[in-house]
């Protein structure tokens, strides 16, 4: 949603042969801190946020007490290597973790406030950067949507004081903020574009109450809400970016995910996960390549299905019990949260190389490269609606996934990029390549042939 305009108005490896499912596991693990909830991908780096063990559960870092404390962890992405890593000795971290990215800021809510990081250093730059009255409850999830041409981080707080009662949201920016109760525990706002009228929308996530069929996506245009219900215990959005019409929730309680329909505002399928066996061994968070679906499971496992059938197409074992889950350059990113079948902590990251073709990764939405074929240079131009005056990422990849190219520009007052690439010289011999742009929260991809 543009939240200016908010406030104004509101003052792999799994394959599928013969109709069987396969089983594979990951092709690498790296070690990071106890219990790795989050992973993000940030440029050239991926983020993991670990919320270790708080033996006491009262949020306080005990070390005499033999706790551990939560962590940040960046890794390069290419290598898998870790960079660096910070303690968090002054908090543990909300769960499920949903941390707010604007430019080079970190922002993490906890209690009654947002503290901002720098995400390069994570160094701290202000604890108590924004405050809410108590009267609104705890700050359980953050977002962060960077708009205009003063490039404005508009702060965007999921806030609960119970299982039982209303919650709200609450958008602050520049000293401003307007406060906007929704259904019972809101712990997920993602803003997404309206595929009828492309205005900027915010959907809303309500957990709701425990073992309760309450828990609601809530669909709000800043100045009316489309209220879906979901099942029991709604747990994560995915939503790929302007352009496409569909967005993923796991419904935790419900065993399944359900397919919204955004221009219909409802809901048009429902995928069961299979794992209703046992009520705590359910879904948790999904992603999708091409027209595969991939949803962590406390099951210690990952499954695969495929969204036009709703068919379970493979189980990843990703030698953990995951949480949460990431797409990178073509390769699966998943944070296991426990140990297998076990809820023991877990301390690892599995990736599985190529779950799908790269080509799949880099689905096709625009045409921004011309002369295309090229020779020696080519222009890139396209626009980002609403994303004006912001840095955009410029990337050139292979094939295979590998990375050949990136470079930063500014999109004009209209959203406008025009940049031109030179192939010669980067060493580009004749091929096909895949050119990606990334703005904020949206990206556009085209295909780059090169002939000699």
């Amino acid at each position: 949603m543009n939240y200016s305009s908010f406030l104004r108005k509101l003052s792999a490896c799994v394959f599928f042969f013969l109709g069987c499912t396969f089983f594979a596991t990951a092709q690498s693990l790296i070690t990071v801190g106890k219990q790795p909830l989050a992973i993000i991908p940030v440029g050239n780096t991926v983020h993991v946020f670990c919320n270790g063990d708080d033996i006491n559960y009262n949020s306080i870092y005990e070390p005499d007490s033999g706790e551990v404390a939560a962590s940040w962890w960046i890794l390069d992405a290419q290598t898998q290597t870790v960079l660096k890593h910070r303690e968090f000795t002054d908090r543990y971290l909300p769960f499920p973790f949903r941390v707010g990215i604007g430019y080079d800021t970190l922002y993490i809510g906890a209690g009654n406030h947002v503290s901002t990081f720098n995400i390069n250093t994570q160094e701290i730059i202000q604890d108590k950067a924004v405050i809410v009255p108590d009267s609104v409850g705890d700050i359980h999830a953050v977002s962060v949507q960077i708009e205009g041409t003063e490039h404005t981080a508009v702060v965007v707080m999921s806030c609960l004081k119970d299982y039982l009662t209303h919650g709200n949201v609450v958008a602050s920016a520049n000293g401003f903020s307007y406060t906007l109760p929704t259904k019972i525990a809101p712990q997920q706002v993602v803003n997404y574009t309206n595929p009828s009228d492309s205005s900027d929308n915010a959907a809303i996530l309500c957990e709701g109450s425990f073992g309760v069929e309450n828990s609601f996506l809530q669909l709000n245009d800043g100045l009316t809400s489309t209220d879906i219900l979901l099942g029991k215990t709604g747990n994560h959005i995915f939503y790929e970016g302007k352009g496409h019409d569909s967005m993923y929730v796991t419904v935790n309680g419900s065993h399944k995910v359900v397919i919204v329909d955004l221009r219909k505002s409802e809901i048009v399928k429902v995928i069961p996960t299979g794992t209703e066996k046992d009520d705590y061994n359910g879904p948790r968070e999904c992603a999708l390549i091409g027209k595969t679906l991939f949803v962590t499971t406390y099951n210690s496992d990952v499954r695969e299905f495929n969204i036009e059938t709703g068919a379970m197409t493979g189980i990843l074992d990703s030698k953990g019990k995951p949480e949460g889950l990431a797409v990178i350059n073509g390769k699966l990113w998943i944070a296991n949260a426990y140990e297998s079948k076990s809820y023991s902590y877990g301390n690892t990251v599995a990736i599985f190389d190529s779950p799908l073709a790269v080509e799949e990764y880099f689905t096709e939405n625009k045409n921004i490269v011309f002369p295309n074929p090229a020779r020696t240079s080519t222009t890139i131009s396209t626009t980002f609606n609403t994303q004006v005056n912001i840095p955009v990422q410029i990337e050139v990849y292979s094939v295979s996934g590998i990375k050949l190219f990136t470079a930063t520009t500014f999109s004009g007052n209209n959203g406008e990029v025009n940049y031109t690439f030179p192939i010669h010289e980067n060493n580009l011999t004749s091929g096909t390549y895949f050119v990606r742009l990334s703005a904020a929260n949206k990206v556009q991809t085209s295909r780059l042939t090169v002939v000699e």
